[in-house]
């Protein structure tokens, strides 16, 4: 059932183009720029800061910094006289401090939603060392600030203790001495799945960390003090996996991502790329010397079939999903405006799919049944090798639904494992480790899942039972 009416609508398509490059550049840190704060706290909000860690903003006056009181937006006039730092925040009004050498100081925060499995991510964030001075601390350059992921929040005990963690984006290897201007640090990674927190500071010990000790010697008490401002955590994904090309229509795809330069399949490199042919596109976002890709398939509107004509579900069983997989606004007859929804009653679906160009319909006729399995074992066989009822496995025909996750164990009376396996069409053939077993009784046990059609758990089986080898 697929019905097409066309649809140009001005405001639909700026939804869309706006909706799609504030998706493709979404920092999932809260408060980054560390701009919020609680002035009568005297906390960065979102932020923990751990350690030899300070903030710096309009409301802040530090009265335990080693210069004067650092107040943002300050800038000491006197290059004679000492002061922590001369920069202004890079953004709006607030930075931290952060000791990575001698001492250690840590920011860490938890992420707006957790990271996704083997998804490609873009780091960063901007420093600028601490203006060396020789003062009770002795303020010198290093290499050591860096920014990683975490499962979970970590603390640290004392002064000389680090957190001891892989970067995914660090200044390692290059003196960082520029005290005039931000430097922004960078990288590419790919997330192990559900990274919750991320942590900013030294991740190596001070004999790891690379030191230009400006003259002093190294007992002397030195320390590196970096300051931070804009931090940034984003998944690189402007484009959906799959989209819909409508009849007589061209479709705009966005890739913006930050400042990123561009190089498109067809060899352009504006961040869009207007298509009117359906097939595969890709792009790469090229940013930091990272290289970021991503792609998209275009499905010409008469190819896309969008619900299935018929759906099947169990009585008494799980919601099956009906999905839509394209990028596009969902009207479902059920009220839901989701991508996909579940159900478990008969009856006629459907769903109206919006796109900048076209308006789409489909719908499914959805009915219910009893899902089942007939299950069969024989009580006893003959493995003589005389062909005829010479091996067991036991006889499973479903209806509706199929199996999963097979397993069949084959035990002697004393408990002992005589044979095994996941695979359903293997039988036993009344042998352990290639002997053959004596006459006597041996217990089975099967085990399996059934299973909708689109993957949907049903329910776990356990079946058992007696089978006798006869001569």
């Amino acid at each position: 059932m697929h019905l097409t009416m066309k649809i140009r609508f001005a405001y639909i398509f700026y939804f869309i183009v706006c909706h799609n490059l504030i998706l493709a550049q979404l920092n999932i840190v809260p408060n980054g720029g560390f701009d919020s704060v609680d002035c009568i706290a005297g906390r960065v909000y979102n932020w923990e800061l751990q350690g030899f860690a300070v903030p710096a903003n309009e409301c802040f006056k530090l009265g335990f910094s080693p210069g004067p009181n650092l107040k943002v937006p300050y800038i000491n006039p006197n290059p004679w006289s000492f002061s922590d730092t001369y920069q202004q925040p890079l953004s709006k009004g607030g930075f931290i401090g952060l000791e990575v050498y001698g001492g250690r100081g840590y920011a860490t925060v938890e992420l707006k939603t957790p990271l996704e499995k083997y998804k490609a991510y873009y780091a960063r964030f901007h420093a600028v060392p601490h203006y060396p001075y020789y003062g009770p601390n002795k303020w010198v350059y290093t290499d050591a600030i860096g920014m990683t992921v975490l499962l979970r929040k970590n603390y640290f005990q004392n002064a000389d203790a680090y957190f001891f963690e892989e970067p995914i984006a660090e200044t390692r290897g290059v003196l960082m001495k520029d005290t005039m201007n931000w430097k922004r640090v960078s990288g590419k990674f790919y997330a192990s799945g559900d990274e919750s927190y991320i942590a900013i500071g030294n991740f190596r010990s001070n004999k790891g960390s690379k030191v230009d000790l400006n003259g002093f010697t190294p007992w002397a008490g030195v320390s590196n003090m970096f300051y931070v401002d804009d931090v940034v955590i984003s998944e690189f994904n402007p484009l959906p996996d799959s989209a819909i090309l409508c009849a007589n229509s061209t479709k705009v795809l966005d890739a913006r991502f930050y400042d990123a330069e561009y190089v498109w399949s067809d060899g352009s490199k504006k961040n869009t790329l207007a298509v009117t042919q359906s097939g595969r596109y890709w792009v790469e976002a090229h940013i930091d010397g990272l290289v970021f890709a991503d792609t998209i398939l275009l499905i010409p509107e008469k190819e896309y079939k969008g619900l299935p004509i018929d759906t099947v579900v169990c009585n008494r069983g799980p919601q099956v999903n009906l999905t839509i997989n394209v990028q596009a606004k969902y009207q479902w007859s059920t009220g839901q405006t989701t991508k996909s929804i579940g159900v478990n009653t008969k009856g006629i679906y459907s769903v109206t799919v919006t796109t900048p160009q076209c308006v789409l319909k489909f719908a499914t006729n959805v009915t219910a049944r009893e899902c089942y399995c007939d299950f069969y074992a024989p009580t006893a066989f003959s493995p003589n090798d005389d062909g005829i009822n010479d091996t067991f496995k036991p006889f499973i025909n479903c209806k509706v639904v199929y199996i999963k996750n097979y397993k069949l164990s084959i035990f002697n009376r004393l408990g002992n494992l005589m044979f095994t396996t996941t695979n359903i069409n293997d039988e036993w053939d009344g042998s352990y480790k290639n002997v053959r077993c004596s006459e006597d009784v041996y217990a089975w046990v099967v085990e399996y899942n059934t299973v909708i059609d689109d993957g949907i758990p049903y329910k776990k089986v356990v079946d058992s039972g007696d089978i006798t080898i006869m001569k």
